[in-house]
């Protein structure tokens, strides 16, 4: 009775009191924890903390469990930050970079002191002695032993046994991190080095291999990769990886994941070959050469020509012991081509510049420390001076020592067996924006320096609007530097996808400003792109001329340009399999390459007409499914007038904007100015080659842009069509007409040039029976 009134007791407020409730939960709660601390107290293992904690004497051997162990003279306690005032930092602005620390706001200033930034250092090495992965006295002692030799200053370390064999190590640094595992049966060690402050992490590495590479012996362990692989010769694998973050002041010069000596070489994992051969910051760059080897590589054509197997056997797929490593060079960070590819990049930057030209003699090459840029040059007969502005003779010596094929001419018959020695070339070890502002502007000459046909500006970034080679006086100099059919070339970094944004819109806003200032100055500007020249995406060129000429060799059939390239090119002696494929001059290059060349990606035309205004062009850049498309039979007839003049006519009403004989006008043949002149001087003529001249003397007219003396020769009734001068007289135009004169730089002329320049549409209403009448301008 007594239970039942005290649950049923109520308080004032006529809710049941439940106070005594909670009062027996929490002291049966603290009654269980007394309880349980006694008995483990009594009866629960000892702990020896002393071996937990900061201590003087000399660490023990490492057991299957080593514990904490800290050297001599580091204090037992280190000093702690404490207080607001201490942990306040600026407000920060909003950062773009992966890695960016932004900008303080509000007018602070950045703190100074320790910053928040470091490095990593991960490091895995196989076929090492499982005697040394499997003892921990011997390991502790080669932790021991790096740290002293590193420079670095160990806090503590601690290592513990695991269960499948090996160990797993973490050693605590003054300002950094070790952590080690390792597995002795597949004879494997996993190394992971994190140290914060400016110095790079590399120049450990030798030394993680020199104390942790312990080779094993043979017949000792498991875990060969290959089938043929030796087990005793130790493999290593690293990456090394920025942490942190940086200002936008801090990251100038970093290698970052967004600087491609990073992207390509430190950070990626799984290469077999990572070799540092040069690294040297002079006064104008950091130049850096490598030599490396994806890992799973196979043989090229010329690997399997050297090795000891027939070509194509599959005992090459076994092992990488036959495929060659490549070197590739890196200004800044900046790659510039490595030995695998460089034939075919350079070939690329380099022939279609040329070959634009009708006869390049005097050439200027802004850089071109590397050298391979002057023995593409030296393959032309035409080429009398080669001008190399390099600011840098520290790389031209690097190239000399280090990357010989890539400034070997010894295969190039005429040249001397280093380009850089071939006396046509002329070395100015100036900074290039002073030579060409010193000696020409937009006027032209203004120096003792005569003029170039051809300047190869070399690669530029798109993102980087600092780059001095963007400035306008530079420009203009380049521009004033150039003779009448004078032309400059420039790499200008990735071709524009279909989807991107126009460049003024993008991280291309450098490339933008570039194109447009350069379509203020030259006649004729012409991009490309290529995928084969050793980059992950494909990289466009820039081809901009002093007139209309370069149109001619641009546009030129692939036959015509083999037979150019026949003409002018000197013949290559064969010295090695590697260097050169038989006697063929280019590698890459030739009439169907530069065919390729003037087929431009639709990439190029979308971001083009996302320029703000659109382009006029733009609009007839494809066929109007809203315009009638009126052809011969459709609505057309053949009429003579009352003075028996011969005339096309209207047999029904043609709305305005229609297209007028479609499929007529675009039958027209083209027929460039080299061709029409080799038919010309056919020996002797005969009369089918003389009816054909009439026939195009009589129904053709200079193309409006395929370049100078190219013409478009119409075929069937179409050619009856009587033409005027005047548009008001007229009742059809070719599209051609409707838009402003053909503009420096239009991707939408050059993708569409030939509709533009064949296709007619109706100017006004045609009524039925009216004679059609097209404007000519």
């Amino acid at each position: 009775g007594n239970e039942h009134e005290m649950k049923s007791r109520r308080t004032p407020s006529g809710t049941p009191d439940s106070s005594l409730h909670y009062t027996h939960l929490v002291s049966i709660i603290c009654a269980t924890f007394a309880v349980s601390f006694s008995i483990g107290s009594m009866y629960g293992p000892l702990h020896d903390l002393q071996s937990f904690s900061f201590r003087d004497d000399p660490p023990p051997p490492p057991a299957a469990d080593v514990g904490w162990t800290c050297p001599s003279g580091i204090p037992a306690s280190l000093p702690v930050g404490g207080g607001d005032s201490e942990l306040a930092g600026p407000r920060r602005a909003f950062s773009d970079h992966v890695n960016g620390l932004g900008a303080p706001l509000d007018g602070s200033v950045e703190p100074t002191g320790p910053r928040p930034h470091g490095v990593q250092l991960v490091v895995d090495i196989r076929n090492v002695a499982s005697s040394f992965l499997s003892n921990g006295d011997v390991l502790g002692r080669a932790v021991d032993d790096f740290v002293v030799d590193a420079g670095l200053t160990l806090v503590s370390r601690y290592c513990r046994g695991v269960p499948a064999g090996g160990f797993s190590c973490v050693c605590v640094l003054s300002d950094s991190h070790v952590s080690l595992q390792t597995w002795p049966v597949a004879g494997v060690i996993s190394f992971d080095l994190v140290t914060f402050g400016e110095e790079l992490a590399l120049p450990i590495l030798p030394l993680v291999e020199k104390h942790f590479g312990i080779p094993r012996r043979a017949g000792e362990g498991q875990g060969k990769m290959y089938p043929d692989e030796d087990p005793t010769k130790v493999i290593t694998r690293w990456a090394h990886q920025l942490r942190g973050f940086r200002t936008k002041e801090e990251q100038k010069g970093v290698l970052d994941k967004e600087n491609e000596l990073a992207f390509w070489v430190l950070t990626p994992f799984d290469q077999e070959i990572k070799r540092e051969i040069v690294s040297v910051t002079t006064p104008h760059q950091r130049i850096d050469l490598w030599e490396n080897l994806w890992q799973e590589s196979t043989p090229s054509y010329y690997d399997m020509l050297r090795g000891p197997y027939p070509l194509g056997d599959k005992r090459y797929t076994l092992t990488d012991d036959y495929v060659s490593s490549e070197k590739t060079v890196f200004l800044d960070g900046k790659g510039q081509g490595s030995t695998e590819t460089d034939r075919v990049y350079y070939e690329v930057m380099v022939q279609p510049a040329m070959f634009a030209h009708s006869n390049p003699r005097r050439v200027a090459i802004v850089g071109g420390g590397e050298g391979a840029i002057i023995r593409e040059l030296l393959k032309h007969k035409t080429l009398e001076t080669i001008v190399m502005i390099e600011k840098d003779e520290v790389l031209v010596e690097i190239m000399r020592k280090y990357s010989k094929t890539q400034c070997s001419c010894i295969n190039v018959e005429g040249a001397a067996s280093v380009c850089f020695d071939d006396p046509r070339v002329e070395t100015r070890y100036v900074d290039a924006v002073n030579f060409f502002t010193e000696n020409f502007d937009i006027m032209g000459k203004k120096g003792d320096v005569e003029k170039f046909d051809v300047v190869f500006v070399g690669v530029l970034n798109p993102m980087d609007k600092d780059e001095p080679l963007y400035g306008k006086e530079f420009l203009d100099a380049v521009t004033g530097s150039l003779t009448q059919n004078g032309i400059i070339t420039a790499q200008v970094g990735p071709a524009p996808a279909l989807n991107d944004p126009p460049d003024h819109r993008s991280m291309n806003i450098a490339r933008d400003g570039f194109f447009r200032h350069l379509e203020t100055r030259l006649e004729t500007m012409l991009v490309y792109e290529e995928s084969r020249a050793g980059w992950d995406d494909a990289r466009s060129f820039l081809i901009g001329c002093a007139s209309k000429a370069c149109r001619n060799q641009w546009y030129a059939e692939s036959d015509v340009v083999d037979a150019e390239i026949d003409k002018r090119t000197v013949k290559t002696v064969s010295v090695d399999a590697d260097i050169t494929d038989g006697d063929t001059t280019f590698v890459h290059f030739d009439g169907g390459t530069q065919r390729g060349y003037g087929l431009l990606a639709r990439g190029w035309e979308n971001t083009y007409c996302r320029r703000e205004p659109e382009p006029e062009e733009c609009k007839y850049r494809q066929l109007d499914p809203d315009r009638e498309i009126v052809n011969w039979e459709a609505g057309f007839e053949v009429r003579r007038d009352a003075d028996s003049q011969a005339g096309v006519y209207a047999t029904r009403d043609v709305r305005k904007g229609s297209y007028v004989m479609a499929e007529e006008h675009v039958t027209s043949i083209f027929v460039t100015a080299d061709v029409y002149q080799n038919i010309a001087n056919v020996t002797p003529p005969g009369a089918l080659v003389k009816d054909f001249l009439e026939y195009t003397d009589k129904y053709g007219r200079e193309s409006l842009t395929e370049g100078p003396g190219s013409r478009v020769v119409g075929l069937g009734p179409s050619i009856l069509t009587r033409k005027v001068g005047e548009r008001e007289s007229a009742n059809v135009a070719r599209i051609s007409t409707f838009l402003p004169s053909q503009p420096t730089y239009s991707p939408v002329f050059e993708r569409n040039r030939r509709m533009f320049d064949v296709l007619v549409i109706a100017s006004r209403d045609i009524m039925k029976g009216e004679e059609v009448i097209l404007y000519e301008d």
